[in-house]
């Protein structure tokens, strides 16, 4: 994991990204920790790939701060993660509160 992404996750997180269970992907040095890949996974399905301003615009601050609180709480990943039928993740916030 490039060392920015363990600085930025020891920010957001408040632990040391190496503590996070991760899982092991093919060209990377460290497990990338399950939050990431979760974000990313909901990331795509939530069409941030063509979404415009992505990065730049602001999420809504209610909504982020319930989207943490989701996190926080083992809603998004685990076993507390809420999933639609096809076991996908559910998570109602727009693309730029996952970004």
């Amino acid at each position: 994991m490039p060392a920015e992404w363990a600085r930025e996750i020891e920010r957001q997180f408040n632990v040391e990204a190496r503590m996070l269970p991760g899982k092991e992907i093919p060209g990377y040095n460290a497990k990338i920790p399950y939050i990431l890949l979760a974000l990313h996974e909901l990331l795509v399905a939530k069409g941030g790939r063509d979404a415009e301003g992505i990065f730049r615009l602001a999420p809504d601050r209610d909504q982020c701060a319930e989207a943490k609180n989701d996190i926080d709480n083992g809603r998004l990943i685990g076993s507390q993660a809420r999933r639609d039928a096809s076991n996908r993740i559910i998570f109602d916030y727009n693309v730029h509160v996952v970004a």
